[in-house]
């Protein structure tokens, strides 16, 4: 292992990559119901990685060091992972891009096989309504809540890493138990941190964004907020603001609608909430890069 590996697991596969500016240990597990990746990269220059997502899948995400950007190979913004996080997230079959900067990025993930976790969902209300609503739409990706890395989620973690495949009597058993212990633990914390006032803001907008009166007056008027108070919680948790929210779903809908092949600039506009062609044609030009007649 080199020098700067921090989580030696024992049971896993490894492997030293060497990059064109660094190198990359990972470490991986196949068990039966579930695969387990474990990246340290250490790196002297940034870093883009591409790679591709074969089948609806559920990643069980840890940022345990570091930043990672992920974003759609046009260029669009997926997420940021800061250091200390966790979600899941939910990938259809498509094409990703990760971005690092130089230094220390430890990444863990969990992607559980998909048939099993659908019998298995029912256990954690959450993850199951975030991914029957994946699973049944139309959308590329959706990620849930982060949750910090603390507390039970740690100390779970941290057993899961220092499992002895030369002690434990069915090593396969007890990766399986750590790992419903995880998805319990995260599907709680979500469950609490769902409450917070911004998430009410943020499943309001993604409920009523077709609405052209859509805007920070009407959510300041309907959760009894002031304007800078809804911006700056909303911009701590999700890193933009409202009303950059509402025009990225909005266009990302728009997008969708034309991908489906059915509806003109003109049918699509206001379906998601725009006022007049004019100003949505500028605003997908400028999001996208092409007008929206290019995507018909």
């Amino acid at each position: 292992m080199p020098g700067y590996s921090r989580y030696p697991v024992n049971y896993t596969d490894a492997e030293l990559i060497r990059l064109e500016g660094g190198t990359l240990l990972r470490q991986y597990h196949s068990h039966y119901l579930f695969y387990i990746e474990l990246y340290e990269f250490n790196l002297d220059k940034e870093l883009s990685m591409s790679y591709q997502v074969e089948g609806p899948t559920l990643f069980l995400f840890f940022m345990l060091e570091g930043r990672i950007r992920f974003s759609t190979p046009d260029g669009n913004l997926i997420t940021e992972a800061e250091k200390g996080t966790c979600y899941a997230t939910f990938n259809n079959p498509g094409d990703y891009i990760g971005n690092l900067q130089p230094g220390i990025h430890r990444i863990f993930y969990i992607a559980p096989r998909m048939e099993w976790l659908k019998k298995d969902i029912g256990q954690y209300p959450k993850l199951k309504a975030f991914v029957f609503d994946l699973d049944n739409g139309s959308s590329l990706y959706g990620h849930m809540p982060r949750c910090p890395i603390a507390g039970p989620i740690y100390r779970t973690l941290l057993q899961l890493y220092e499992l002895n495949d030369h002690k434990a009597a069915d090593i396969e058993a007890e990766l399986l138990r750590f790992f419903k212990q995880l998805l319990a633990q995260y599907d709680e914390m979500v469950s609490i941190k769902l409450e917070q006032p911004v998430y009410r803001v943020k499943n309001f907008m993604e409920k009523n964004y077709t609405d052209s009166e859509l805007s920070n007056q009407t959510l300041i008027r309907t959760f009894h907020i002031t304007e800078k108070t809804l911006i700056e919680n909303f911009k701590e948790e999700f890193g933009t603001t409202p009303h950059a929210f509402l025009i990225n779903l909005r266009l990302q809908k728009a997008k969708q609608l034309f991908a489906a092949g059915q509806l003109s600039t003109n049918e699509v506009y206001s379906q998601i909430g725009y006022k007049d062609v004019q100003s949505f044609r500028i605003q997908f030009k400028k999001f996208f890069g092409y007008p929206p007649s290019d995507s018909l």
